[in-house]
């Protein structure tokens, strides 16, 4: 097949389709540029767009076709909408779209400097018949979402967690934090937060402050553990300074799950777990998370602390759902057993309740018996070969995972000083048998992922 005709190769994406779900970029001044012009958008073009880029990733220059059904969803077309409309709002979408591009400077052999627009879609095709939309992405654009190397700077999050925001600054500020996901804080000047976010000049500070970041911290309350800011110099001759902090991600912390509950159970940890927001800041950020009217979960958690349970679950809630712990984020674990031993003491507990607080403690005793195990009496003998699952990383030792071993489990799972109390007894079983190439072998992984950390 001619290079030719593997670019044009079509890529059919359906809702049935299970599209990909994770973005994923290399960071840099194309991707930058790309989001310099998008951070503007409204919701509906900004999530099209974030699904275009979720579905080029290691599709090159594949062509990306929408379905009607796909656009329905997106757009939210209801029935007692008219189809000239529906055709109308997709027209006006994508031919926006189309202008997305790039500008560069360039110099030629004649040392000849150029200004170089290059467009981020080679094709928008609208059937006009079907409704039916096609994209292709052009030659430059299609390297921001492939050859990823161990070197590259990437950014990477959930597709759904950004659809499921409303506002476009808390949107785009998603995606920024996101960049430094794996640190836990990120902090902006207020001009490069206006910069960066687009927000208007005619904004004064108070309502940045109001409209922006307050509205940001809800937003993203369910995204980020431990969530918080803090705004410095407001009220001096000192430039204004944006912090925002969070619980610092495992650099292969998951972003999507075969059971789609389970994001939800971390959103309702993440938000009811954050001690620096209000009572009043916890229900609205349920409110939006949930797409309730607002004061709706203030109203249900009154008359049921469970509440939040029966939104994710809907009719299908019963205690059996919370009982099924072995699948459960060992965070999200901790969470609900405190709300059930806040019943308890209070002595609104049922009896189905109590035999549902008994299992997720027998749960979490569990666990807590097999990590101590495995601290306790780390067995040298017979460590396994290396398995590399990511072969997006498969020439970097440092995120080499041992998953075939029983006792050593992947080194993201443990802090800093567990790592080193691992490594100190690797070096001591080295002075025994100086030669073992096992053991050599993992005292360089283990070396070079604590380098990774500093």
């Amino acid at each position: 097949m001619a290079e030719e005709e593997k670019n044009n190769e079509i890529v059919r994406l359906d809702l049935t389709d299970s599209p990909r779900t994770i973005v994923k970029y290399k960071t840099g001044e194309d991707s930058d540029q790309l989001f310099g012009h998008i951070k503007n958008y409204p919701a509906v073009r900004s999530d099209i767009m974030m699904f275009i880029m979720a579905n080029a990733l290691q599709n090159k220059q594949k062509q990306i076709v929408f379905s009607p059904a796909q656009l329905k969803s997106f757009i939210g077309y209801r029935q007692s909408s008219s189809l000239k409309g529906f055709r109308e709002a997709i027209h006006t979408i994508f031919r926006d779209l189309s202008t997305v591009g790039y500008e560069t400077e360039e110099i030629d052999k004649d040392n000849h400097h150029h200004t170089v627009f290059r467009p981020f879609f080679s094709k928008t095709d609208i059937d006009t018949t079907t409704n039916t939309v096609t994209v292709q992405l052009g030659e430059r654009a299609a390297q921001i979402f492939n050859n990823f190397s161990r070197s590259t700077q990437f950014n990477r999050f959930s597709l759904l967690q950004y659809f499921q925001i409303h506002s476009k600054y808390s949107k785009n500020l998603f995606r920024l934090l996101k960049e430094k996901r794996v640190y836990g804080h990120r902090s902006f000047l207020e001009n490069e937060l206006r910069e960066s976010l687009s927000v208007p000049e005619s904004y004064k500070q108070a309502d940045v402050n109001r409209r922006v970041i307050k509205r940001a911290f809800v937003d993203l309350m369910p995204y980020f553990r431990d969530f918080s800011y803090e705004i410095i110099g407001s009220r001096s001759s000192d430039p204004t300074k944006y912090i925002f902090t969070w619980q610092r991600e495992k650099r292969r912390q998951r972003d999507s799950f075969s059971d789609p509950d389970i994001p939800k159970l971390i959103a309702c940890s993440n938000i009811m777990t954050n001690k620096l927001a209000t009572d009043d800041e916890k229900c609205t950020a349920m409110d939006r998370y949930f797409r309730l009217t607002r004061g709706k979960y203030k109203k249900l958690q009154t008359n049921d602390p469970f509440a939040f349970l029966k939104l994710i679950y809907s009719d299908d809630f019963d205690e059996s759902v919370v009982q099924d712990a072995k699948k459960t984020d060992p965070v999200v674990l901790k969470f609900l057993i405190n709300k059930y031993q806040e019943l308890k003491v209070n002595d609104k507990l049922t009896a189905e309740g109590l035999t549902t607080l008994t299992l997720l403690e027998a749960e979490a005793e569990k666990r807590r018996k097999a990590e101590a195990k495995f601290n306790d009496n780390l067995d040298l003998d017979g460590i396994p070969q290396n398995v590399e699952i990511d072969p997006v990383w498969k020439d970097n030792p440092s995120y080499t995972i041992l998953s075939a071993s029983k006792r050593l489990r992947p080194l993201e799972l443990y802090d800093k000083n567990t790592i080193n109390l691992i490594l100190q007894r690797y070096v001591n079983a080295l002075t025994k048998d100086s030669t073992n190439p096992k053991l050599l072998q993992d005292i360089g992984i283990i070396t070079a992922y604590l380098q990774q950390l500093h």
